[in-house]
């Protein structure tokens, strides 16, 4: 039985991936900051466990009480509120941290075993937001850009590994959602298949 850990199952996309692969008799690690069981149904193959992106120890006790990952999903997607325009400074540290160099560090931390294992796969999903031209919003794209570097390097120093790393971005999220609704209908093969298509359609800044 395979097993994902995905980042960020307390937004409902975070959500829809997990119930996913629940369907298809995976073992799901759901992670989020603060662990609330009312989001996600019961089940003998789900863990939900906290985890803090910005603290190693978090991460190493959730890798601790995970079985042997096959894919790592970091869902990196977050909206633009009014709260964010008005603290715009803040958020973006939050968002830095806990989205972008969170997604850095969980992809290091699973390649010591994914390579012991000679395989994993690695799905990074970014947001593609319409932004202005203040300093706060140029700095979110560049952090933006920022991963898909680190994806596409990544990506080339494992392509001999059998540990694949893809990314998918915000700007094709209606064929995302078409994936989200037919997950019941066309299975696991369909679902990663339209999470490539996007990966294929993402252009990689190098």
């Amino acid at each position: 039985m395979k097993t994902v850990l995905i980042r960020g199952c307390n937004r409902t996309f975070g959500r829809d991936i997990a119930q996913f692969f629940l369907n298809q008799n995976w073992r799901v690690v759901a992670t989020m900051r603060v662990p609330d069981e009312s989001l996600l149904p019961r089940s003998t193959r789900l863990t939900l466990l906290s985890l803090d992106v910005t603290d190693q120890k978090s991460i190493n006790r959730v890798l601790s009480k995970s079985p042997p990952i096959d894919l790592l999903v970091n869902n990196m997607f977050f909206n633009l509120t009014d709260s964010f325009i008005h603290d715009r400074i803040r958020n973006l540290n939050d968002i830095y941290e806990s989205k972008f160099a969170g997604s850095y560090i969980m992809s290091l931390s699973l390649l010591p075993h994914f390579r012991n294992q000679k395989k994993g796969e690695i799905v990074n999903i970014i947001p593609s937001c319409k932004m202005g031209n203040n300093l706060t919003d140029i700095g979110i794209m560049i952090r933006i850009k920022g991963i898909y570097n680190f994806t596409h390097a990544l990506s080339v120093l494992l392509k001999n590994d059998n540990i694949k790393v893809h990314l998918a971005t915000e700007e094709n999220f209606c064929l995302v959602k078409k994936s989200r609704a037919n997950f019941h209908r066309n299975g696991e093969a369909d679902f990663i298949h339209n999470v490539r298509n996007l990966i294929n359609k993402t252009e990689m800044v190098v």
